[in-house]
C-alpha cells in the first residue's frame, strides 16, 4: 500500500515538473491545474466506482495514470484482495511508466525552452 502512494505521489510530482515547465506565471499554473485535476480525480475512480460508468467511459479511463493504481488500492482495501487481483502489474507499472514519460517531457521542454 505504501509503495502504490509513494508511486502516486512521484508521479504526481512529476507532473508538477511538466506543469512548472509549461506555465509561466501562477495564474497559468492555477487555470491549468483546475482544468486538469479535476476531471482526472473525478474519472479515476475516486469519487465513484468505474463500474456504473457506460462502456466507453470506462475504456476512455484506464489512459488516465491515478485509475490503475486507485483499482489496486480498492482491491486490497475493501476486497481484501492481493495476489489474484488483475490490477496488480498496471498498478505499479503504469504509475512507474507516467512518471518516467512525464520527467522526459519536462526535461525536453525546458531544454528546448533554454536553446529557443
Amino acid at each position: 500500500v505504501y509503495l502504490l502512494l509513494l508511486l502516486c505521489a512521484i508521479a504526481g510530482i512529476a507532473t508538477g515538473l511538466v506543469i512548472a515547465a509549461v506555465c509561466s506565471d501562477m495564474l497559468k499554473v492555477i487555470a491549468f491545474l483546475s482544468c486538469l485535476f479535476v476531471p482526472v480525480i473525478v474519472l479515476s475512480g475516486v469519487v465513484w466506482p468505474r463500474e456504473g460508468w457506460a462502456p466507453w467511459l470506462w475504456y476512455a479511463t484506464l489512459l488516465l495514470p491515478n485509475t490503475a493504481p486507485i483499482e489496486l488500492l480498492r482491491d486490497i482495501h475493501m476486497r481484501g484482495v492481493l495476489t489474484d487481483s488483475p490490477w496488480i502489474a498496471p498498478g505499479i507499472l503504469v504509475p512507474i511508466a507516467y512518471s518516467l514519460l512525464a520527467t522526459a517531457l519536462a526535461t525536453l521542454i525546458l531544454w528546448l525552452a533554454r536553446w529557443w
